[in-house]
């Protein structure tokens, strides 16, 4: 379908990516699609949101990558806020989420997440 999916005109993109959304509201793929073909920060933003209040514990990559987002678009409370909520859901030192991880496919992205999100959130409440 993704196939396919390239091949339409980004206006029946839209409308086949809202459809799948209809139908499927709780398959984080669709979220992932959209965001994918999101062009306005505004609507990658939302799309985040989604994704985080649908998927909460799906992985804190998203936390981080709304974070940015909000700090990019000078919405510095926006970005905490997210950060703290993250940081509580996926505190840098837990290792629960290590059995989870099959074949280490996550590992890169939680990395990311304990190294990065501690240090924007303090660079954003030093900024205050």
């Amino acid at each position: 379908m993704l196939t396919e999916l390239e091949r339409v005109p980004e206006l029946q993109q839209n409308k086949l990516l809202s459809e799948a959304a209809r139908l499927n509201p709780k398959s984080l793929w669709v979220y992932r699609t959209q965001l994918e073909h999101a062009r306005a920060p505004e609507e990658k933003m939302r799309l985040l949101q989604q994704i985080i209040e649908v998927f909460p514990l799906a992985n804190p990559i998203y936390y981080l990558q709304l974070a940015e987002l909000a700090t990019d678009l000078n919405r510095p409370s926006d970005a905490i806020r997210v950060l703290e909520l993250g940081l509580s859901r996926f505190p840098p030192d837990f290792k629960g989420y290590q059995s989870g991880n099959f074949f280490g496919a996550l590992t890169p992205f939680y990395e990311t997440w304990r190294t990065s999100a501690p240090r924007l959130l303090e660079r954003l409440k030093n900024a205050k």
